[in-house]
């Protein structure tokens, strides 16, 4: 049976989009205000109406086709097909198709979108999948919620695949990041010693967010710190990226432990496009590194990119002490959404950037 739909007064909707491919560092200056007609959901999606989305580096890398290196990911832009970016949003429900439980209009939700298919959060309205979606925590604002969702997916997959954490020393690399810093306060909640790594400018935030020790990577590599004073740990977690990163966690690692990298032996991968033979060395390394490191630890284990199901979210995300750290917000206009894209991109954010897009419901 169909939920109620609530209609839009209005046919069409306002968007950021592209209308062509952009090369690489060029998504802030292709962006352009549209408009285009409001989604209707299939039978499993719901439409939101939204009023707060976030920037993510991702979604700069999907629009210019350099994810994981550039794999021909995601819809190609042309006028007629204009493609919007945006993965997170939070926003109220709208419509609801027909095999969609658990949700209805007038709910206040939050989750990611499907930009791969086109279907981005930088608009008014978006269709998403329902299984994507999850009731806002009390308490919390749409712009704290829209800064969630991507990074608490990422977060409990990097915690997936470590081990036991209460009571364990976890270095977390690039602690004051959305996911860095998300994970960092998922971590001291459940009881592990936290070591984060960023710069010296972020220190006392990520203390803020319950790192009992703070190493900045501008004045060493942060295994010497540990090995110098025989710190023990047991689990890495690499924001970052690239083979120095690695080589540092297996210096402090014991063969027990584990190395969790979102990213893998390219540093930041998604900013260059590196033709196939680097991202086939570069898949074949992780790979290889995967299986290797099962009989001769300590663990090396890609995190992703397989959403964990929402109660495991809810178990570890949705705390009262936990908020996601928001850097800051932005208009919903070209002018300042390109900006903050340069911005996420120069990796200096201290946490999420979120576009607001309307007014939170009264």
């Amino acid at each position: 049976m169909e939920t109620p739909t609530q209609t839009p007064t209005q046919t069409r909707m306002r968007a950021l989009a592209v209308r062509r491919r952009p090369g690489v560092g060029e998504l802030a200056g292709c962006l352009e205000s549209i408009e285009v007609p409001i989604p209707e959901p299939g039978p499993k999606e719901v439409r939101v109406r939204v009023c707060a989305c976030s920037i993510n580096i991702d979604d700069q890398h999907l629009a210019e086709r350099t994810m994981l290196g550039g794999l021909p990911i995601g819809p190609k832009p042309t006028e007629q097909r204009p493609y919007v970016p945006g993965a997170d949003l939070a926003g109220v429900v709208e419509a609801v198709g027909g095999r969609v439980e658990g949700l209805a209009v007038g709910d206040a939700v939050f989750g990611i979108a499907n930009p791969i298919r086109g279907k981005g959060a930088w608009a008014q309205y978006c269709c998403t999948q329902g299984r994507s979606l999850h009731r806002v925590p009390e308490g919390w604002s749409l712009v704290e919620a829209a800064a969630c969702g991507l990074s608490s997916t990422v977060a409990c997959a990097a915690i997936a695949g470590a081990g036991p954490i209460e009571g364990r020393t976890c270095v977390v690399v690039g602690a004051s990041g959305g996911i860095g810093g998300l994970l960092t306060q998922i971590l001291d909640a459940a009881g592990a010693e936290v070591v984060g790594v960023c710069s010296g400018r972020n220190a006392e935030l990520v203390r803020a967010l319950g790192a009992r020790r703070v190493l900045d990577y501008t004045q060493g590599a942060f295994g010497d710190a540990l090995v110098a004073d025989g710190t023990e740990v047991a689990y890495v977690f690499d924001f970052v990226g690239g083979r120095d990163v690695e080589a540092q966690a297996r210096r402090i690692l014991p063969r027990s432990g584990r190395f969790v990298t979102i990213v893998g032996p390219e540093r930041f991968v998604g900013e260059t496009r590196l033709g196939w033979t680097r991202i086939a060395r570069m898949l074949g390394y992780t790979l290889w590194r995967m299986l290797a490191s099962r009989t001769r630890g300590p663990r090396y284990v890609f995190a992703g990119p397989l959403a964990p199901p929402w109660a495991e979210i809810e178990r570890l995300v949705l705390e009262p002490e936990i908020r996601p750290t928001i850097d800051r917000e932005v208009t919903f206009e070209v002018d300042a959404v390109a900006e903050a894209i340069r911005y996420v991109a120069s990796h200096r954010a201290r946490g999420k950037v979120v576009i607001r897009v309307a007014d939170e419901p009264g």
